[in-house]
C-alpha cells in the first residue's frame, strides 16, 4: 500500500489549475475576478490624478486582455458586469451612475469583436475598439444629465474635454493589451496555453 506524504504534485495541481480554466464555470470566473480587480483599481488610485478618464489604461487593458484571451463571446461585457456589481455595494463610494458606466466599454468591446472579426488581430483597430469603448463613458455621463437632474463635475465645462482624455486613456490602454497579446501569440499564445485540448 503506498503511503502518503501530504505533498503536492506540481503536475497535478497545475492540471487541476488548467482543468478549472478550460470549463465555462472557470472562465466565467476568471472574468469576474478580473472585473473586480478593475473596479478595486479605481478605489486603490482614488485621487492620485486630476485628469477625466485616467482609470482607462488600467480598464481598457484589462477589458481588451479578457475579450483576447477568453473564448466566452461576451468576456469583456462579463468582465463589467462584475465591476458594475462590485460598484453598488454600500460604502464603496462609487455614484448611482457607476454600473451603467462600467458596463459601457465592456459592451462595446464586445460589439467591435462581434462585428469585425476580420479586424480582430489588427493592432489599430483593437486600439480604436478600447478608445471608442472608454469613450463611452463621458457619453453616457453627458447622455445621463441631459435626461436627468444628475450633475457630474468631468462635464462641468463640457463633453469635449474629458471626452478627449477619455479616448486617449482608452487607446492606450488597448495598445498595451493589443501589444501584450501580439507579444503572447508570438511565444505559443496564452488562450493556446490556459485552452489547449
Amino acid at each position: 500500500m503506498q503511503e502518503s506524504t501530504g505533498v503536492s504534485h506540481p503536475r497535478s495541481s497545475s492540471s487541476a489549475i488548467e482543468s478549472f480554466a478550460r470549463s465555462r464555470q472557470g472562465e466565467v470566473a476568471l472574468l469576474i475576478g478580473l472585473g473586480i480587480l478593475l473596479a478595486a483599481s479605481h478605489l486603490i488610485s482614488r485621487g492620485s490624478l486630476h485628469l477625466p478618464g485616467h482609470h482607462g489604461v488600467v480598464d481598457m487593458a484589462i477589458l481588451l486582455a479578457a475579450r483576447q484571451i477568453m473564448r466566452h463571446p461576451w468576456s469583456a461585457t462579463l468582465a463589467s458586469i462584475a465591476a458594475a456589481g462590485f460598484a453598488v455595494i454600500p460604502g464603496t463610494g462609487f455614484g448611482s451612475s457607476a454600473p451603467l458606466l462600467y458596463l459601457l466599454p465592456g459592451l462595446v468591446v464586445d460589439l467591435g469583436y462581434r462585428f469585425a472579426p476580420q479586424w480582430r488581430t489588427s493592432i489599430l483597430f483593437l486600439t480604436a475598439l478600447a478608445a471608442l469603448g472608454y469613450g463611452a463613458k463621458p457619453l453616457g455621463r453627458w447622455l445621463i444629465a441631459a435626461v436627468s437632474d444628475a450633475h457630474f463635475g468631468s462635464l462641468a465645462h463640457g463633453l469635449a474635454y474629458p471626452l478627449f482624455s477619455h479616448l486617449v486613456f482608452g487607446l492606450l490602454g488597448g495598445l498595451v493589451a493589443a501589444w501584450g497579446w501580439r507579444a503572447a501569440r508570438g511565444h505559443g499564445g496564452i488562450r493556446d496555453r490556459i485552452f489547449r485540448k
